[in-house]
C-alpha cells in the first residue's frame, strides 16, 4: 500500500465520523472513484498527462459532491460543520472531480506550456498541479494565484494530503 493510499484511508475514516445526517440519513460528502480505465477513458486524447498520483487520488474518489447536492443540502452540509462544536472547522474545502478539473485545465496553460489542474477549492483560490505531456510519478502543488513551478506549495499530492489530514483530524479543515 503506497503512502499516499494509507493517508486517503485516515480521510475516509474521518469522512466517516463525521459525515453530516439529515432526516436519519447520511449525507454523502465524497462521490465514488474511477477505475483506472474511466480514467484512461478521459485523459487518452488530452495534450496532457496525469501523474500516478492524480490517478491514485481519483480511484480513491472522483472529488465532493457539492455540485450534485441541492442548494439546501449544501447549506445543511456548512451548517453541520459549524454547527459542531468538537469539530469547529476554519476553513471548508471542496475536492474538484475529474471532469471538473479537466475541463479547467484543458482551457488554463501557462507562458511555459504547462496545464493548470486544480484539486481543491475553496473561496476564491485552489491548490493545483501544473501538466505537460509527461507522466510523473508525483505531482508538486502550485497555489492557482501563482501557478508556476518557481512557487511549490508542496512537493507532491501525497505531502498536501498528509498535512490536510492532520488539519481534519485536528478539527481545523471540513471537505466535501
Amino acid at each position: 500500500m503506497s503512502e499516499l493510499t494509507e493517508i486517503l484511508q485516515r480521510i475516509s475514516t474521518w469522512v466517516q465520523q463525521y459525515q453530516p445526517e439529515k432526516d436519519g440519513k447520511k449525507i454523502p460528502l465524497l462521490a465514488p472513484g474511477l477505475t483506472h480505465e474511466e480514467i484512461e477513458s478521459k485523459v487518452k486524447d488530452l495534450p496532457f498527462r496525469l501523474s500516478v498520483e492524480l490517478y491514485e487520488l481519483y480511484q480513491w474518489h472522483n472529488g465532493g459532491y457539492s455540485c450534485f447536492l441541492t442548494a439546501e443540502e449544501q447549506e445543511f452540509v456548512k451548517k453541520s460543520s459549524e454547527q459542531i462544536k468538537a469539530f469547529s472547522a476554519r476553513e471548508i474545502v471542496h475536492f474538484i472531480s475529474l471532469d471538473e478539473a479537466l475541463s479547467y485545465a484543458i482551457s488554463r496553460e501557462t507562458k511555459a506550456g504547462k496545464h493548470i489542474f486544480p484539486i481543491f477549492a475553496w473561496q476564491n483560490n485552489s491548490e493545483c498541479t501544473l501538466l505537460d505531456s509527461e507522466q510523473r510519478k508525483t505531482s508538486p502543488i502550485v497555489d492557482s494565484s501563482t501557478p508556476s513551478e518557481k512557487f511549490i506549495s508542496f512537493p507532491s499530492i501525497t505531502n498536501m494530503m498528509l498535512y490536510y489530514t492532520r488539519l481534519l483530524e485536528s478539527k481545523y479543515l471540513w471537505i466535501y
